[in-house]
Parts: structure tokens; sequence; C-alpha cells
């Protein structure tokens, strides 16, 4: 019952647009999914109202790297569809580096194809330094050594 609490406080903090009592809200939840979830949405509203360090200091908060990668998604598709395109390789850049550090390859290529797909949908091109991450987590997931096999 206490957690249904915070899930509406905190769900009206974040239409109210008081997006840092939101997060502090968020904090105390026990319920990880809602807690990520919440960080998610209060991070796209940090990116819609342009404060970029803050959407970033929120995604840092999730500790899940599937639910890292998701806000970094829903990011870019708000960044996308208002027409803000530099922004997206920085974003997709940390989504990359987040990539870099999960263990599970299958998860690795999901997020690879999320993240080639925001590039599409961006017309942008990854710059020579994602570039290089890009192939470098491709490497890892699947080494090239083995297509010789």
């Amino acid at each position: 019952v206490w957690e249904t609490v915070l899930s509406e406080i905190v769900s009206k903090f974040i239409e109210a647009g008081q997006l840092a009592q939101a997060i502090e809200v968020a904090k105390t939840m026990k319920n990880g999914w809602e807690q990520r979830k919440f960080y998610r949405q209060t991070a796209v509203k940090f990116v819609e109202a342009g404060q970029f360090a803050h959407a970033l200091d929120t995604v840092k908060l999730i500790e899940d790297k599937d639910s890292k990668i998701i806000a970094l998604m829903e990011m870019v598709d708000w960044l996308i569809k208002s027409g803000q395109i530099k922004k997206v390789d920085h974003l997709l850049g940390i989504a990359l580096e987040v990539v870099k550090t999960m263990k599970n390859s299958s998860d690795k290529a999901e997020a690879i194809a999320n993240i080639a797909l925001r590039y599409s949908n961006s017309g942008q091109t990854p710059s020579k330094q994602v570039q290089a991450l890009l192939l470098e987590i491709v490497q890892m997931v699947d080494p090239i050594e083995s297509f010789w096999k």
C-alpha cells in the first residue's frame, strides 16, 4: 500500500514539473521497477525542459543497465521528435558506454540494434568516436574470428 502512495506522489510531482521532488520521493521506493520507471520519466521531462545535465544525473541513478539504455533511448526519441538532432550523437555515445559494460551478449545485441535504429531515425551518422566504440562492442558480442571457423 505504501508503495502505491509513493507512486501517486511521484506521478503528481512529475505532472506538476516538480522533478527534483519526484526524484527524492522515488529514491525512497522499494519497488525497483517502479523506481526505474519514474527515473526514466523524470529524465525525459528534464530533456523536454532543456535541462540535459539534470537528465543525465537522473539516468545515473538507474542501476539496471537495460533500464538505463531504455531511459537514454526515450530521451533520444524525444530529441528526434522535437528536431534537436545535434544532441542525439552524445546521448547515443553514452548509451554505447553503458552497453560496453553489459555482461549478456543478447542484451548487448538488442541495445546495439536500438541504438542503430535511433541513428537511422535521426538521419545522423555516428561520430568517429562512436563508430569506434560501436565496432569494439560488436567485436565483444561476436568476435570476427568466429566467422573464420
